[in-house]
C-alpha cells in the first residue's frame, strides 16, 4: 500500500530532516571541541 503525502507534509518532512541534520552536526562539532579542549597538553620548551 502506498501512502501519499501532501505537498505541505512533504515540505515539512524535508525541512525537519534538514534541521535535524544541522543540529546533529553542531552537536558533533561541540563534542569534538570539548574533547580537544580537555585533551590539550601543555608542553614546556626550556
Amino acid at each position: 500500500m502506498r501512502f501519499s503525502l501532501s505537498l505541505w507534509d512533504n515540505l515539512i518532512l524535508k525541512t525537519r530532516f534538514s534541521i535535524e541534520t544541522v543540529v546533529n552536526q553542531l552537536k558533533n562539532i561541540s563534542q569534538i571541541s570539548l574533547h580537544l579542549s580537555k585533551s590539550k597538553v601543555i608542553v614546556s620548551h626550556d
